[in-house]
């Protein structure tokens, strides 16, 4: 008897966290107090206007805003975050991540050019995009990502320890102009190098060129 009763219970517990966990679930303000606490630590500022997470399924976040230490400013219009659990057995957990629409303000980078400011200020940057991201007990690969859109291509992959070390090494066409960005070093200051067929450029987070 006793034991029917543990096994109704056990029962219940699995039905109730199967019903649960395919439920979506506010998450807007925890994951702002998150954002703020990494805007403490490593000086970019995020914000969402709304987000839900439905445990076994997903991460979805509408409106999501960064700003660099620097002042330059994206805006992220959707984000979905799929997690691969599968990838536990092997030591890590596994994301993808699907983006939607990308834009950038302009005048916050500092960009005067007026064609190319009108051009960044006309309409979004990418209108797709998807990461897998890796996590493991001391470090975050990037194995895979890509953004696409009216302006071109970017791909890329790169890595994040858990000493905040960060390298990653991105590479593509914008306005049929090709590039390659590169960023190393620690995550609050990384070394930043970008080179294409008319620029090529060294910097420091804070703007020291080299």
């Amino acid at each position: 008897m006793i034991r029917l009763f543990f096994l109704s219970l056990l029962g219940i517990a699995l039905l109730a966290g199967i019903v649960l966990g395919t439920v979506s679930w506010p998450v807007t303000d925890p994951l702002n107090s998150l954002f703020h606490s990494m805007e403490v630590r490593w000086g970019w500022r995020l914000a969402v206007s709304q987000a839900s997470w439905t445990p076994w399924r997903d991460l979805e976040v509408k409106d999501l805003k960064l700003e660099s230490p620097q002042g330059g400013r994206f805006h992220v219009v959707d984000l979905k975050v799929l997690p691969h659990f599968g990838s536990l057995l092997k030591g890590s957990l596994a994301t993808e991540w699907r983006l939607g629409e990308i834009r950038v303000d302009p005048g916050s980078w500092g960009i005067r050019q007026p064609a190319l400011e009108e051009i960044l200020s006309a309409g979004p940057v990418t209108t797709s995009g998807f990461a897998l991201l890796q996590l493991g007990l001391d470090r975050m690969t990037l194995k895979t990502f890509y953004l696409k859109g009216p302006l071109g291509r970017v791909e890329g992959q790169g890595s994040l320890t858990r000493g905040e070390d960060v390298d990653l090494v991105m590479s593509g066409a914008l306005a049929r102009e090709p590039f390659s960005l590169k960023l190393r070093g620690a995550l609050g200051r990384p070394q930043v190098s970008f080179t294409s067929n008319f620029l090529s450029i060294s910097m420091n987070s804070y703007g020291d060129k080299r």
